[in-house]
């Protein structure tokens, strides 16, 4: 924890994090220890005066909160504090989320154990999940909704699992509209539906690493031999997570994944990884929560724009499921990342072996229409496994502007690809 290391590439909280979370979810590592070795037991508070926060108990001589939040970094012993603080958060998160399930379940007459549950809900209808967690590696609470599979449901001959992929400062929540619309094509063979929070996002935990694509691509695949058991799936992915369900897909092989359904930015024949600048991790850090304060307030203009399509859709429960996110301890360094993400994995590398469905929005004003039709062109022309659908009432997010079309293509998709 000196001055001079970790190393500036690392996120400002990332060498506690790793160091010991592994410790800290086996048990091995006493929480209750290590936050009274950050609050107490370092040079500054066992020989000189205590902090003017202290209480008289010496259950914080540091003084840590709230006065050890600066501008600009933060010291080794709330970067400390703030590894035990934030995993206890998320428990808390889990448990009240899981509490609510287990009080009210899922059905429209009680509060919903998810955020967008906890807000009035319009546009078109949607389908809640039942709320999931898994760690991570032993390590990271990971938050997952599920739909179970029709009644007259076999995997043998019948359609893969399905595994949705939400994308940058969305969440699992965002699906539930898609789901209803796909179960209501599929009736009593639906598929079993998985829906993940990436790390850093949604109901997820959000600990102190540098998140790239190949943090998430790598929960992908563990999520999907761990939690799905490596039943054969069809990866569904938005925006960044359509690249990060293509990368993972590879990972995983064919035997795995039969199938991907990607609605994305980016360029099928873009270059190579190749470094990027980093600007240091105090500088990552107040970039987020910069950001986070510029956009907070504008969360439900900027829906508006993403919802062009059908603004009905860009409702309270949406914008509340993001504010929400946007809150929970560690969104600054999450957010941050967002600066120094490297390309994907090129997709004409990783788009070799599976069949693939692109449903794109024409209408999307983030990237614009025309960014969009050309992306058209050029998956069109990448090989002849891939299918592409083109959405011309629709924009950055197709499945949840236009649920029941873009349900309608993937089921006739999905027919061609098994039979």
């Amino acid at each position: 924890m000196g001055g001079d290391q970790p190393s500036d590439v690392l996120a400002l909280r990332e060498a506690p994090t790793r160091a010991f979370s592994s410790a800290l979810a086996l048990g091995a590592l006493s929480a209750r220890d290590v936050i009274d070795a950050a609050r107490n037991r370092h040079s500054t508070t066992e020989e000189g005066p205590r902090s003017n926060n202290d209480d008289g108990n010496n259950s914080n001589r540091a003084g840590l909160l709230p006065s050890d939040d600066p501008l600009w970094g933060r010291s080794s012993e709330g970067i400390l504090s703030d590894v035990i603080e934030w995993r206890e958060w998320f428990r808390l998160l889990a448990d009240r989320s899981l509490t609510l399930q287990e009080e009210q379940g899922t059905s429209s007459s009680g509060v919903l154990p998810t955020s967008g549950g906890e807000k009035v809900q319009g546009g078109d209808p949607r389908e809640a999940g039942t709320v999931n967690y898994w760690r991570w590696k032993g390590q990271h609470l990971v938050r997952y909704l599920t739909w179970p599979a029709g009644k007259d449901y076999d995997n043998e001959g019948n359609v893969p699992a399905l595994l949705l992929v939400h994308g940058f400062a969305a969440s699992a929540e965002q699906w539930e509209r898609l789901v209803y619309s796909l179960r209501k094509e599929y009736g009593n063979l639906t598929p079993p539906i998985f829906a993940v929070d990436l790390l850093g996002f949604g109901h997820s935990e959000k600990p102190g690493l540098s998140y790239t694509q190949y943090l998430w691509e790598a929960q992908l695949v563990d999520f999907a031999v761990e939690v799905m058991e490596a039943v054969p799936l069809v990866m569904v992915g938005n925006s960044i997570g359509g690249g990060i369900s293509a990368g993972a897909a590879a990972s995983l092989g064919k035997d795995i994944c039969k199938g991907l359904v990607l609605s994305l930015k980016g360029n099928p024949n873009e270059a190579p990884y190749t470094p990027v600048p980093v600007v240091g991790k105090n500088a990552l850090d107040l970039f987020g929560k910069g950001i986070i304060q510029l956009i907070y307030p504008q969360i439900e203009k900027r829906l508006s724009l993403i919802y062009a399509n059908q603004l009905e859709n860009a409702d309270q429960a949406a914008i509340y499921a993001i504010q929400q996110s946007a809150n929970h301890p560690g969104s600054a360094n999450v957010i941050g990342s967002g600066q120094k993400l490297a390309p994907n994995r090129p997709l004409n590398e990783v788009l070799v072996e599976v069949a693939v469905l692109v449903v794109m929005g024409l209408n999307d004003q983030v990237s614009s229409p025309q960014v969009a039709q050309s992306r058209v062109e050029l998956f069109s022309k990448l090989h002849p496994a891939v299918v592409v659908d083109a959405v011309a009432d629709a924009g950055h997010c197709p499945h949840d502007e236009k649920p029941d079309l873009v349900a309608g293509s993937i089921v006739k998709w999905l027919d061609n690809i098994i039979s």
